[in-house]
């Protein structure tokens, strides 16, 4: 697992890994959902996850992206982190 330029680079997700065969095996990427980014990401990763936050989650069984993707996404509550951290 590592870190790519994803911030900086539209092609590539926050953290990658890779195959031997220089494929992805699996796409991270973190932020607020995109359906370009999300699409890109199933069409060339063998597993993709998103972790969004900021309460703009996927909406369930939405667009045709979302119900065509493989995608995991998981959305983060910063409140709560942010509490946890305090605590």
């Amino acid at each position: 697992l590592s870190f790519t330029k994803g911030l900086c680079v539209d092609e590539e997700p926050s953290l990658w890994q890779m195959s031997l065969n220089n494929e992805i095996d699996l796409w991270i990427d973190v932020g607020l959902p995109d359906e370009r980014r999300l699409r890109k990401a199933c069409n060339r990763a063998e597993q993709a996850y998103l972790y969004s936050y900021g309460g703009r989650g996927l909406t369930s069984g939405g667009s045709e992206t979302q119900r065509s993707c493989s995608a995991s996404t998981i959305s983060l509550c910063l409140s709560c982190l942010q509490q946890q951290v305090r605590n």
